[in-house]
């Protein structure tokens, strides 16, 4: 018995080392390392594609790839993929799979890349990936996710992409985020977001992508945003937004885009499109390329000038795009369009068949400049007429006078 064993055992170790494909070869009672998957690249590859697996095979190998897409694999449970000690690539969406366990990635420090998209998990839970302390891009979209634990990304510095969209999200937390100071992609989009605390992203300076498009978001405040200074891109598309206001420090934000809201002003923008901010007299440092604005119920009034000669001056970045195409609401005609082009007719004044209601700022601003460049001018005119026509009719009278004596 101990004879048949040991040749069992030589067996597999010499099937090994033909293969060039494992570190180790053992016996777990009936259980034996296997080669279930098809290895390529020298056994650094491992192709696990529809096999109808229902559990992580267990391997003996150096492979630094993991494809196990389009199985029927429940669950990860603890240490399932501890005979991946060198996995640096794990790709096992469409799995149908609906938990993975805190401790599932407890032996792999080299994990870069995970793909979990497309199945049903339900709940990220605290430190759900800290066994994989060198993860850098994490695809949890498409998905069921309705919770994500506070810590859930703890244990995972050196994160860069984070992907959450398509899920059922109704809730984040302020620290949510707060140890992924490495992170450059964050993407929330299509979830039930209605509130963001205001501390969410502190302490990602590094963020150059966001996007929270395809909530429930009503209000957007600065505060949200004040440490993003290298942000690119900021998505708020499909939300319902009726206010939103931004940091002044934005300088790398180039695109923005706030389509299909319910904005009818966009006055806290303001320095986002003046060419000089007429409110503080300060130059304009922003460097936006895109702004989509279409579909916002926006009033038509002076204020949107800037907005309207920024989108002028900046069709050659936005095109035709449809969602660049701002609209005015008009309770007479419903929409008034105007285009980027040239040709656009001034929306100062206003001209429509029902005038919309001007705000009382801009009364008291129009009223003043009508005065200073109208009313004074005409008063001072008058003044000098009847002054020069007072000394006239003055001379013509002492003339007069003397000529009768």
């Amino acid at each position: 018995m101990a004879l048949s064993i040991k040749y069992q055992c030589t067996v597999l170790i010499i099937a090994c080392a033909l293969c060039n494909s494992c570190w180790s070869c053992t016996i777990e009672g009936n259980k034996t390392c296997g080669s279930t998957c098809d290895y390529t690249d020298w056994a650094y590859d491992a192709d696990c594609r529809r096999l109808s697996l229902t559990a992580v095979p267990r391997e003996c190998c150096m492979c630094q790839t993991v494809d196990l897409r389009h199985n029927q694999i429940a669950a990860l449970n603890d240490g399932d993929f501890a005979g991946y000690s060198d996995i640096t690539y794990l790709d096992i969406e469409m799995n149908s799979m609906t938990n993975i366990s805190r401790f599932a990635f407890n032996s792999n420090s080299r994990l870069d890349t995970l793909y979990a998209q497309f199945n049903l998990l339900t709940i990220i839970y605290t430190n759900n990936f800290a066994g994989a302390p060198n993860l850098r891009q994490l695809f949890l979209n498409n998905n069921s996710i309705s919770e994500v634990e506070r810590g859930a990304f703890d244990g995972n510095p050196n994160l860069e992409v984070l992907f959450l969209s398509s899920n059922h999200i109704s809730k984040l937390y302020s620290d949510s985020f707060q140890e992924l100071t490495k992170l450059v992609y964050l993407f929330i989009e299509n979830n039930s977001l209605s509130f963001i605390p205001d501390d969410t992203f502190k302490g990602l300076t590094k963020l150059k992508h966001l996007s929270l498009g395809q909530n429930k978001l009503t209000n957007i405040n600065s505060q949200m945003f004040e440490d993003l200074k290298n942000l690119r891109t900021l998505k708020l598309f499909s939300n319902r937004i009726i206010s939103i206001s931004l940091p002044d420090e934005l300088p790398n934000l180039k695109h923005l885009d706030l389509f299909d809201n319910a904005l009818k002003n966009i006055d806290n923008l303001t320095c986002f499109f003046d060419i000089m901010n007429v409110r503080n007299r300060r130059s304009n440092n922003h460097n936006l390329e895109v702004v989509y604005l279409a579909k916002n119920p926006l009033n038509c009034s002076c204020h949107l000038e800037p907005l309207q000669k920024w989108l002028i001056d900046h069709k050659g970045f936005l095109g035709n795009h449809q969602r660049s195409n701002a609209t005015c609401y008009d309770s007479a005609k419903n929409a008034t369009i105007f285009l980027q082009n040239e040709n656009t007719s001034k929306i100062c004044p206003v001209t429509s068949t029902t005038p919309l209601p001007l705000t009382t700022t801009y009364l008291q601003d129009e009223n003043v400049d009508v005065f200073d460049k109208i009313v004074m001018p005409l008063a001072i005119a008058s003044l000098t007429f009847s002054t020069i026509a007072f000394c006239v009719i003055t001379v013509l009278g002492v003339l007069r006078f003397r000529n009768d004596r």
